[in-house]
């Protein structure tokens, strides 16, 4: 026996151990630091399997940070592990292959590698390294339409993972397994799957390492449930915690979230740049929720060019399968903004070509449950709002479709644009009840802008709001009625707003109406205050969006 051999040998395992060590304390940089020390001590040619094992664990510490997701590193384990006889590690090489495509981009070529990355470890009694794969080959299974299978699937490696004492395998199931839950519209199960995973990662101590990741499970359904307060104290917690090894991106994203629900683009925009910047978001879990923040964002703050921009970068040639709880809201989103720049020459030159290509990607959509076919309904009417078509039938279809979700913020919208639709066809007493439901629904949500739009067309319409009763009018939407009287806007407010609205600076606006630039400066700060917005962009997107100034729309 060779004693350098040996020895190497020795100090190889002693640095795995430390890599592993590693990274459940969430120190990549030191893990990383073994793995390279790994490599230059291991003769490839005679240690394949052992080289292909530090291989793998530098592909996991780099592929959120590099841009290429530890392909590379991932491929040159494979390599090194093919067409040899079956081991533990090649069946975790086919597992991590697996589970990169199941994150950047599923297929069925990744769900015959997971399937026979289980079949590999079986057979070579790697019991972790087989439930990784059937984990990773589970969720893949929910992507492609066996929702409920895949669901079983991930409950019963979560199961077996607490028998068997591996806490990265612990952590992942439910990791995985509440992903899924929210994915499909199952929320209050998502919710209790992370919490509880968040405890195990407490009692394992990988908390540093994963515990961003549990965070943002739990937050995200607590959003998705309109419970915001129980979502912001937990992401306040969390920023104030040593920053994680991964996942800070997603809860500063959250965070963005809700600064949004709390109508602070400004805020929600910072929150979006640092998620943006805190790591690559390449994959489609990261880069499409991002885009739909930014669309928002860019809606809320009148930038339509911005929004339209943004939808088509994440268009980009079609979405991945399985994405589809990020893909129909942004697709909602990008078409929201088509139909509220409607009458901007600038926007409606384009505007043809963007919904064909959104039609195009959501043909491609699954819509296999309650919550996919909600959305989908949902885009199929605002698609028609964006062309000029605003009835009733069309939102009411998605008003029925998102009851049984439990989402209260897709179905306030589609109650609120069904109640508009209703009182523009003269419809005041079902337009009055759908407005008041949306009311009840915007209030879970906590949606703060969604709220004011709804108290805005309930003063245009003379709908009386269960704590705001309002004089009858006539049975359909008061054309003659200036909207500008509706949100306390003086005839000189209105007169400036109008300016604002076509880019007028105040000197601008001071020249036009004959007044000082002092006064002009106290007219826009008064018209932000009524408006309950932060800044003129958003100012002239209300002005815009409630057709405030008709020749602005032909000029503009």
């Amino acid at each position: 026996m060779n004693p350098t051999r040996t020895a190497s040998g020795r100090f190889a395992d002693v640095l795995a151990e430390a890599t592993v060590a590693a990274r459940r304390a969430g120190d990549r940089d030191r893990g990383l630091r073994f793995v390279k020390t790994a490599l230059r001590q291991i003769d490839e040619t005679t240690d394949p399997h052992r080289a292909a094992w530090f291989w793998l664990q530098r592909s996991r510490a780099v592929r959120y940070y590099n841009g290429t997701f530890g392909v590379p590193e991932l491929e040159r384990a494979r390599r090194l592990v093919e067409g040899r006889r079956p081991s533990p590690i090649q069946a975790d090489v086919l597992s991590r292959i697996a589970a990169n495509g199941m994150l950047t981009g599923p297929s069925v070529e990744h769900i015959e590698v997971a399937e026979r990355a289980a079949a590999i470890a079986r057979q070579v009694g790697a019991r972790t390294v087989e439930l990784h794969a059937l984990l990773t080959l589970g969720t893949l299974r929910c992507d492609f339409g066996e929702i409920e299978g895949g669901v079983a699937g991930l409950r019963k490696v979560c199961q077996a993972a607490a028998e068997l004492g591996d806490p990265d395998l612990h952590c992942r199931a439910f990791i995985n397994l509440a992903s899924l839950l929210e994915q499909v519209g199952r929320s209050a199960e998502a919710l209790e799957v992370a919490r509880e995973g968040m405890e195990v990662s407490l009692q394992s101590g990988m908390i540093r390492y994963n515990g961003s990741l549990l965070a943002g499970n739990i937050a995200e359904p607590l959003i998705a449930l309109g419970r915001h307060e129980e979502a912001a104290r937990l992401l306040a917690e969390w920023e104030e915690r040593p920053a994680a090894i991964i996942h800070d991106d997603f809860l500063d994203r959250l965070r963005g979230e809700l600064a949004l629900l709390g109508d602070d683009p400004a805020a929600a925009a910072r929150r979006l740049t640092a998620a943006r910047t805190g790591s690559d978001i390449s994959q489609p879990q990261k880069s499409l929720p991002a885009a739909d923040l930014a669309v928002r964002i860019a809606v809320r703050t009148g930038r339509f060019a911005e929004a339209r921009s943004e939808l088509l970068q994440a268009l980009g040639e079609g979405f991945p399968i399985g994405f589809e709880h990020f893909c129909w809201p942004l697709l909602f989103h990008g078409v929201s903004a088509e139909a509220d720049s409607r009458g901007l020459p600038a926007a409606d030159a384009a505007r043809p070509e963007t919904l064909a290509r959104v039609r195009s990607a959501a043909a491609a959509l699954s819509r296999a449950v309650p919550l996919y076919e909600g959305w989908a309904l949902l885009l199929d009417a605002e698609l028609a709002r964006a062309e000029g078509v605003h009835t009733p039938g069309p939102w009411l279809a998605a008003v029925e479709a998102l009851r049984s979700t439990g989402r209260p913020y897709p179905l306030a919208l589609a109650l609120l644009r069904a109640a508009e639709a209703q009182a523009a066809a003269g419809a005041r007493a079902e337009a009055g009840t759908l407005l008041r439901e949306a009311e009840r629904t915007g209030r879970c949500c906590g949606d703060v802008h969604l709220l004011r739009e709804i108290a805005v067309l309930a003063e245009r319409a003379r709908l009386p709001l269960a704590d705001r009763p309002v004089a009858a009018e006539p049975a359909v939407l008061p054309e003659p009625q200036d909207p500008a009287v509706a949100l306390g806007l003086t005839a000189r407010e209105r007169d400036v707003l109008r300016l604002l609205a076509l880019g007028r600076t105040n000197r601008q606006i001071a020249e036009e109406l004959y007044i000082s630039p002092k006064t002009a400066s106290v007219h826009v700060s008064n018209i932000l205050a009524k408006l309950a917005v932060t800044g003129r962009g958003e100012a002239a997107a209300v002005a815009h969006r409630m057709r405030l100034f008709p020749d602005v729309a032909a000029t503009g």
